[in-house]
């Protein structure tokens, strides 16, 4: 069944991230299970499983749980009939959102997904379905691109507007993220905005997975005209991104600072490198 499919490739695919580990060895065992053999025969197998995280068995049943949880929902809140086939576009589109991976840290979790690349970020796909609880989002792969006879950039570009929708981008106060405070303001505020290496923080209103902001549509493009001119932007965390107007602003400081903030946050990174947006063109490309 294409869920039971769908769910198993999941599970694995986020084992396989935590864990460091290859994904296909993850899944054949997870297979096993679901076909009833022994749960704790495939766990041991799992953890045996030589990683550098030096994981124990019991966080690897906990984290077994927890992804199963998440699965739960997925099961729940409509990206599949109750037949257990994939729903029809119309249905899940609205609840199609865009997160961001690194394309080489990434590159197993991005096989058959839908996503665009800019530069070394993959612009990706999810369906996200909102418990009450609990916030989850499980990958579109692109073969439910042919089920639903939709090409890749229609989806991509759908999933974008429904984030812009859903959690719009907001510019935040560099000091206050620091501290835990909430001073936040629209990016059409045009007061406030700083220049040079200290630059400003842009986010979305979630603020988790926000630093997708940029991509968001339209919003490069209003930056730009706030600064009548192309800025630099970098990922210090995946949550937000710095932006900095070219005037007086040194692209080598901007990415040694980037270095400096990304080098042991492997799991929490984006992209090593500095990027412009060209206002008159409205492309961005990596310069540092």
């Amino acid at each position: 069944m294409e869920k039971q499919d769908d769910i198993l490739e999941e599970v694995s695919a986020k084992l396989s991230r935590e864990m460091r580990i290859p994904q296909d060895k993850i899944k054949s065992l997870l297979e096993k299970m679901a076909a009833g053999e022994s749960s704790e025969e495939n766990t041991q197998k799992i953890v045996d499983f030589p990683t550098k995280n030096h994981m124990d068995k019991k966080s690897v049943e906990e984290m077994i749980q927890a992804v199963r949880r998440e699965m739960e929902i997925v099961k729940r809140y409509g990206l599949y009939t109750e037949k257990g086939t994939l729903q029809t576009y119309e249905k899940v589109k609205n609840n199609m959102v865009v997160r961001l991976h690194n394309l080489i840290r990434d590159r197993e979790l991005l096989e058959n997904a839908v996503y665009r690349v800019c530069g070394d970020i993959a612009i990706t796909v999810y369906w996200r379905a909102d418990s009450g609880n609990t916030l989850y989002c499980m990958r579109i792969l692109e073969r439910m691109l042919k089920s639903w006879r939709k090409s890749k950039e229609t989806v991509i570009q759908d999933a974008l507007y429904n984030t812009l929708r859903v959690s719009p981008p907001k510019r935040y106060d560099q000091t206050g993220w620091v501290l835990g405070q909430t001073y936040v303001e629209d990016i059409e505020e045009t007061a406030g905005w700083k220049n040079g290496l200290l630059g400003n923080c842009i986010s979305t209103e979630e603020v988790t997975f926000g630093a997708v902001a940029i991509f968001l549509p339209g919003v490069a493009q209003k930056i730009a005209d706030i600064y009548q001119g192309d800025f630099y932007f970098a990922f210090p965390f995946q949550h937000g991104v710095m932006v900095h107007n070219v005037q007086g602003t040194d692209p080598d400081m901007v990415w040694s600072s980037i270095i400096h903030l990304t080098l042991d946050r492997r799991e929490d990174f984006v992209s090593c490198h500095v990027f412009r947006y060209f206002r008159e063109t409205e492309k961005m490309e990596i310069i540092r």
